[in-house]
């Protein structure tokens, strides 16, 4: 069934339907790849932009294709047959593709916000200071006050023994967070607190 001359109905709700998914909800996607091809660059929305927009105004072109080819038809409309062939459109893919990008996009921000959350759990965990417990000795207390948190992930322990005392200076960060020297004997325990 034509609800214009050439334009079948299947194809004119398929362009009512997939215009506002076009320019409404792909709008960011389509300003972002405008701005990237200003600066001579592109991402991932220079792909899905070009793409949708040639989906979508190829699917234009046909359909206008189809409403002056039937308008202009006069004789054959006379000879019985009508001479309509209703010509591939892709209004749906550009729809869908659109659809999925911004799905996607809403799973990384969910993602990302959990992460951060994570995180955020994670540093709450850390101890506010350290004992060093040594046997028949008093215990010496470090604090984390003052010590960046990123200290934690990129220390490493290192050691030097001296074996006449059979006594040892420990770089404690590993275990502290803090590269202070700690002296120690070699059955000497870090306690986290």
């Amino acid at each position: 069934r034509e609800v214009l001359p050439g334009i079948s109905s299947c194809a004119f709700l398929m362009a009512a339907l997939a215009t506002p998914v076009q320019y409404l909800f792909g709008g960011p996607i389509h300003r972002q790849a405008v701005k990237k091809l200003r600066h001579c660059t592109a991402n991932m929305d220079v792909l899905v932009s070009l793409a949708t927009n040639t989906l979508y105004l190829y699917s234009v072109l046909v359909l206008v294709y189809s409403f002056v080819e039937r308008a202009l038809m006069t004789s054959e409309s006379s000879h019985g047959e009508t001479g309509f062939v209703d010509l591939p459109h892709f209004f749906d893919t550009a729809a869908v593709l659109i659809t999925v990008v911004l799905l996607g996009r809403l799973l990384e921000g969910r993602a990302r916000r959990r992460t951060m959350r994570a995180l955020d759990r994670l540093a709450a965990l850390r101890p506010s200071n350290a004992t060093l417990l040594v046997p028949s000795a008093l215990s010496s207390s470090l604090s984390f006050a003052t010590t960046p948190s990123h200290t934690l992930t990129h220390s490493m322990s290192l050691s030097r023994a001296n074996t006449k005392t059979n006594r040892s200076n420990r770089n404690s960060s590993s275990r502290t967070g803090g590269g202070r020297q700690i002296e120690g004997s070699p059955r000497s325990v870090v306690s986290l607190s």
